[in-house]
C-alpha cells in the first residue's frame, strides 16, 4: 500500500511543486500588499488598520483556496490511470481493494496536510513580518479552506470512480452550489438573528465548519475508499 500511495505522490509530483509555487507567490504577494497599504496609512488611522487585517486575513483563506485548488485538479490522475489501463494492471497487484483505495485517498490527505502545514507556517512568518498578533484562532484561516477543500477533492474523486471527468466536475459544482445557495436561504429567510457585521457572520460559519467537517471528512473518504475497492477489483469492460 506505501508503494503504491509513493507511485501516486510521484506521478503527481508537478502539481505538488504548482501547490508549492502558490503558496509561496500568493503569501509573498499578500505580504507585500499589506506592508504597502500598512507604510502609506495614517497612525491615526485605527479603522483603516483594522481594515488591512481583515483584508490580510482573508487573503489568507484566499491563497490557501487557491493551492486547495491545485489539489483538486490533481484528481484527474484517475482519468489518467483509465487512460493509459494502470488500473487494469493494478488488479493483478497482491493487495486488497480496501489496500488500494485507501492508497489513493491517503496519497490526497498527505498532500493536503502537508500543504495545509507549509501554509500555517508561512502564515506565522507573515505574522511575525507584519507584526499582526497570532492568536489560536488565527489558525481557521488556513484549517477551514483546506478542509473544506479536501472534502471536495474527496467527492470528485467518488464521482470520477462512478462516472467520467465532465459528469464528475458536474456534480462537484453542483455541490458547491447547493451548499452556497443554502447558506443563502438560511441567511436571507431562515428566521436567524445574524450580526450585522460581515466578519461575524464569517466567525458563526466557520464554527459550524469546525462542528462537522471533522466527522464529515472521514465518512466521505471512507465512503470513497469503498467505490474506489469497487472499481480497482472489479474493473468495468472497456468498449473497443
Amino acid at each position: 500500500m506505501i508503494g503504491l500511495m509513493i507511485r501516486d505522490l510521484f506521478s503527481l509530483r508537478k502539481k505538488i511543486y504548482l501547490m508549492g509555487i502558490t503558496l509561496f507567490g500568493g503569501d509573498l504577494l499578500l505580504v507585500i500588499v499589506t506592508a504597502l497599504l500598512r507604510k502609506f496609512q495614517h497612525k491615526s488611522h485605527l479603522l483603516y488598520a483594522l481594515r488591512i487585517q481583515r483584508m490580510f486575513k482573508g487573503g489568507v483563506m484566499l491563497v490557501s483556496f487557491a493551492a486547495i485548488m491545485v489539489v483538486f485538479l490533481m484528481v484527474s490522475i484517475v482519468v489518467t490511470d483509465r487512460k493509459s489501463r494502470w488500473n487494469k494492471m493494478l488488479t493483478a497487484f497482491p493487495v486488497s481493494g480496501i489496500e488500494k483505495g485507501m492508497a489513493r485517498y491517503l496519497a490526497f490527505f498527505i498532500i493536503s496536510f502537508v500543504g495545509g502545514v507549509l501554509q500555517l507556517a508561512l502564515t506565522m512568518a507573515m505574522f511575525n513580518i507584519l507584526k499582526y498578533d497570532f492568536i489560536f484562532g488565527s489558525i481557521k484561516y488556513v484549517y477551514c479552506p483546506f478542509a473544506i477543500g479536501l472534502l471536495f477533492v474527496y467527492v470528485r474523486m467518488i464521482c470520477e470512480y462512478l462516472t467520467d471527468t465532465a459528469m464528475a466536475l458536474e456534480y462537484t459544482a453542483i455541490l458547491a452550489f447547493l451548499i452556497v445557495a443554502g447558506s443563502v436561504i438560511i441567511y436571507k429567510f431562515g428566521g436567524i438573528d445574524f450580526p450585522v457585521v460581515k466578519a461575524q457572520i464569517i466567525k458563526i460559519y466557520m464554527s459550524a465548519f469546525d462542528k462537522w467537517m471533522i466527522p464529515i471528512i472521514p465518512c466521505v473518504m471512507a465512503l470513497g475508499i469503498f467505490v474506489a475497492n469497487d472499481k480497482m477489483v472489479k474493473p468495468k469492460m472497456e468498449r473497443k
